[in-house]
């Protein structure tokens, strides 16, 4: 009597899920993703990926909403404490995940968690007595607002750590430039963002009592 053949130890395949797929798609980021790259870096085939996400653009939907998700809803009725509070919230959800906003701005709110969170955005503006339009434009201008400054943030951080070379060398004929910038103005990202959301929703009130 013979004992059976070791059948021989080829390693446990990848555990592959949604989740690990679209958190890899957000670090590569929307300009270098693609399903072959995405694939070899996760190291797994393509068709591995088909059984979870159908196309690139179902995944750039689903990393959309993977942030979005991630944002904090408030819980006020106070209008304009709303407003900054979701617009902090949104950025604070982008800058988790470095690249992000490209996938944001792709998507827009149109993804589960992006719908729910206009919605609920909406209807704290509706009770407040804003009309449609303006309680769109109020929500979408915080949100861009947000991604914006996100993405300019990143954007400095990574010039900064290259070796950056100016083509404007006479800087006598920006003067207001110069003006903008001698007190920091552009360095501080916290508080650019404050001031520009300030700006916004104070903006919003003097419309809004316009109207």
């Amino acid at each position: 009597m013979t004992s059976p053949k070791a059948t021989p130890n080829r390693g446990r395949p990848a555990q592959l899920s949604t989740e690990r797929i679209v958190t890899c798609a957000l670090s590569l980021g929307i300009g270098q993703l693609s399903m072959h790259k995405l694939a070899k870096t996760l190291g797994v085939s393509a068709t591995a990926l088909y059984r979870h996400v159908t196309s690139k653009e179902d995944l750039i939907f689903l990393c959309a909403d993977q942030v979005t998700g991630n944002v904090t809803t408030p819980d006020i009725q106070d209008w304009q404490a709303y407003l900054y509070a979701l617009a902090r919230a949104y950025r604070n959800a982008a800058l988790q995940w470095p690249g992000s906003v490209e996938f944001l701005r792709y998507v827009g709110l149109q993804t589960p968690h992006g719908l729910r969170l206009m919605d609920h955005a909406l209807g704290v503006l509706r009770n407040a007595g804003f009309g449609p339009e303006g309680a769109f434009m109020a929500v979408a201008g915080v949100v861009s607002h947000a991604t914006d400054m996100v993405m300019h943030q990143e954007l400095a951080e990574q010039r900064a750590k290259e070796t950056q070379r100016s083509d404007v060398t006479d800087l006598d004929a920006l003067p207001n430039v110069i003006w903008a910038m001698s007190e920091g103005v552009g360095a501080d990202h916290e508080r650019n963002f404050e001031v520009g959301l300030r700006i916004i929703v104070e903006g919003v009130g003097c419309a809004v009592a316009k109207d």
